[in-house]
């Protein structure tokens, strides 16, 4: 797996919140999933 830490670091976020997890499979056209991708790529950028 990778970026173990920050797996980690979610889990323990988590537990303070009531989270519900769904997976969403990559380019499937998911309305927030795209959202998040194109922001992701928009922080790379600015890198």
């Amino acid at each position: 797996m990778k970026n173990v830490d920050l797996w980690q670091q979610l889990g323990v976020l988590a537990q303070r919140h009531e989270v519900e997890w769904r997976r969403v499979k990559g380019c499937s056209g998911h309305r927030e999933n795209d959202i998040a991708d194109q922001l992701a790529n928009r922080g790379i950028d600015e890198l």
